[in-house]
C-alpha cells in the first residue's frame, strides 16, 4: 500500500512538473537604462509595453517581489552617483499597459528602508534573452506583473543593492511563479553566476540568470547540496544558510594560518562584502595587516605587498579559493567587512548575522529549486570563463550535473590546424571573387542608373519591412518591439531623454 501510494506522488509530481520546458535565460551585462542616458551592470530587463523602458536588474535572494525606482527616485539624495547606480528607472506615463495596484497585498515586508513607497504597479515586465551582440534579443513577457514602485532614496551610501532596482528571486518569489503558471518554465528555480563587470567587484566577467533550470557549461566539479531554510531577519532576510567549518590563509611561501572557529552565515546579494565574526575578521586583520578603509565601503584594506590565498571549507566538504588578487582587488580593498570590529561603523552591511555577499558568490555557481522536498539549493565551482551557453531544465528533486568536458587529441587538433590554414586561404580567394563580381555588379548599376536619368526615370525605392509582432503578451517571441536599447537616435527615444532631463 505504501509502495502504491508513493508511485501516486511520484506521478503527480511528474504531472506537476513539466520537465520539457525549456529554461528562460537572461544575462548581465553592462548596458543602456533610461533611454541610453546611463549604462549599468545587470540583468536585461524592461517594463512597459510598447516601448520597453530597459533596466538593469539586480537579483535579490531575500525579496519576492520586484522593485523599480521613480523618475525622482535619486531627486532629493545625497548619494553623488545615485542615477547611475539605481538600475534604471520607471515612468508609468510612457506605458500603455500601466495600472494601479492599490488593492496588491505584497509578498514582502520591506521594514525601514532608505526610500518611499510610492505605489504597487500593474505592468508589463520584459525579460531579454541575449547571447551575444550584435544578434537581437528574444522577449519574455509577462502582462499585469506587480511592481513595487520607489521614491526619494535618503541613504548617503550606493543604491547598488537596493533598494530600488531588484528582481526577487525569494523563496515566494513572484517572478518564478508567474513564469512557471504561464507554462514557460519547469519549476520555480534557477541558476546564478553573478559575474564581476560591476565597480567593487572590478572584474570584466558577466553573469547570466537561468530562470527554471541552469547553465551546465557555467560551472564544473561536484555539486554540494543544501537545505534551504527560514529566512533570517538579522541575516538580510536570507534563506540560504551555510555552515563554514574552516577558513585558511596561505602565504605565497607556503605558510598558512587557520580560521577554525564554525559558524554559520548567510547567502545574500545584498552586499558586496563578506561580514563575518568579530574574532574572524580581527585574527584575518592581524594575520595580513589589513586596516580599516575608513570609508563608504568599511572593508579592510590590506598592504600593498600582500600576496596570499583564502580557502573558505563549507560543512559538507564543499571549499573555494580565492586568489591574492581577488582579496585585495586593485585598489588594495579586500571584501573582508570591517563592521565587525569597527566601534564606529556606520555601514549598512553591519548585521548581527554572518554575511556572505557577491564577492563570494564571484567563484561560485549557485542553483535553487523551490519546488524540492524538501527545498534545496546547490553549489558548485564556477567555470568564470565558460565559452558557451548549455542550459538545462531542473525539475523537483534532482541534481544538476555539469556539461561534460570536451578533450580534442593531438591527432585532431593537427587536422583542425591544417582545416583552419586551408579555409583562411580559401577564404581569401573567396573574398576576391566577391569582391570582384560585387564591383562588377556596382559599374552595371551606375550605367543603368546614368541611363535611367537620362530617361528622366527614377530606380530607388523603399523597402518597407514589418515588424514581427508576438500577437500574445504571454509568449516569448523575437524582440523587435519599439526599445531604447536598440535604436537611440529614434524620436521616441530622444523624447524619452528629454522627459527625463527635464
Amino acid at each position: 500500500m505504501a509502495t502504491l501510494a508513493g508511485l501516486v506522488l511520484l506521478a503527480s509530481a511528474v504531472v506537476a512538473n513539466n520537465c520539457s520546458i525549456q529554461p528562460v535565460y537572461v544575462d548581465f551585462h553592462n548596458r543602456a537604462v533610461d533611454g541610453g542616458i546611463t549604462f549599468q551592470y545587470g540583468l536585461f530587463t524592461g517594463i512597459g509595453s510598447p516601448i520597453s523602458q530597459n533596466l538593469s536588474s539586480w537579483p535579490s535572494l531575500s525579496n519576492n517581489e520586484t522593485s523599480v525606482g521613480s523618475l525622482d527616485y535619486c531627486s532629493t539624495s545625497s548619494f553623488q552617483n545615485c542615477v547611475n547606480q539605481s538600475h534604471g528607472f520607471y515612468s508609468p506615463d510612457l506605458s500603455q499597459t500601466y495600472s494601479s495596484a492599490s488593492s496588491y497585498k505584497t509578498l514582502d515586508n520591506l521594514g525601514s528602508i532608505p526610500a518611499t513607497i510610492l505605489e504597487t504597479a500593474y505592468d508589463t515586465f520584459n525579460l531579454f534573452t541575449h547571447y551575444f551582440d550584435p544578434s537581437p534579443p528574444n522577449l519574455t513577457t509577462i502582462s499585469q506583473f506587480p511592481l513595487t514602485v520607489l521614491s526619494n532614496y535618503s541613504a548617503n551610501a550606493s543604491p547598488w543593492f537596493g533598494p530600488a532596482g531588484l528582481l526577487g528571486l525569494g523563496p515566494s518569489s513572484v517572478l518564478l511563479q508567474r513564469l512557471y503558471d504561464m507554462n514557460l518554465i519547469s519549476s520555480r528555480s534557477f541558476g546564478l553566476y553573478m559575474g564581476t563587470a560591476y565597480q567593487q567587484a572590478n572584474g570584466a566577467m558577466n553573469g547570466s540568470l537561468t530562470l527554471g533550470g541552469y547553465d551546465s557549461g557555467r560551472f564544473d566539479g561536484d555539486v554540494y547540496n543544501y537545505t534551504i531554510s527560514s529566512a533570517n531577519s538579522d541575516g538580510a532576510n536570507s534563506p540560504f544558510k551555510v555552515t563554514i567549518a574552516q577558513m585558511t590563509l596561505t602565504t605565497a611561501d607556503g605558510n598558512k594560518t587557520e580560521f577554525s572557529n564554525q559558524f554559520d552565515a548567510y547567502i545574500t546579494t545584498s552586499q558586496y562584502a563578506l561580514t563575518l565574526p568579530s574574532a574572524i575578521t580581527q585574527q584575518f586583520a592581524d594575520s595580513t595587516g589589513a586596516t580599516a578603509s575608513n570609508d563608504g565601503l568599511d572593508v579592510l584594506q590590506l598592504p600593498s605587498g600582500f600576496d596570499a590565498t583564502l580557502t573558505i571549507t563549507l560543512a559538507g566538504g564543499f571549499n573555494v579559493t580565492y586568489d591574492a588578487q581577488w582579496l585585495r582587488n586593485v585598489s588594495n580593498n579586500s571584501p573582508i567587512s570591517a563592521a565587525p570590529i569597527s566601534s564606529t561603523s556606520t555601514n549598512a552591511t553591519s548585521s548581527p548575522a554572518n554575511l556572505l555577499g557577491t564577492a563570494f558568490l564571484s567563484s561560485i555557481y549557485f542553483m535553487a529549486n523551490y519546488d524540492s522536498h524538501p527545498p534545496q539549493f546547490q553549489l558548485a565551482s564556477a567555470l568564470t570563463d565558460a565559452q558557451f551557453v548549455q542550459t538545462q531544465t531542473l525539475c523537483p528533486d534532482t541534481v544538476p550535473t555539469p556539461a561534460p568536458t570536451t578533450n580534442i587529441s593531438s591527432f585532431t587538433r593537427a587536422g583542425l590546424t591544417g582545416a583552419i590554414i586551408g579555409g583562411v586561404i580559401g577564404g581569401m580567394g573567396l573574398t576576391f571573387v566577391f569582391w570582384y563580381t560585387l564591383r562588377r555588379c556596382y559599374q552595371r548599376r551606375e550605367r543603368r542608373r546614368v541611363e535611367a536619368q537620362s530617361r528622366n526615370q527614377d530606380l530607388d525605392g523603399t523597402i518597407s519591412v514589418r515588424p514581427k509582432s508576438d500577437g500574445n503578451s504571454s509568449d516569448r517571441t523575437s524582440s523587435e518591439m519599439t526599445t531604447f536599447a536598440f535604436d537611440f537616435n529614434s524620436s521616441t527615444h530622444q523624447a524619452y531623454q528629454n522627459y527625463l532631463r527635464n
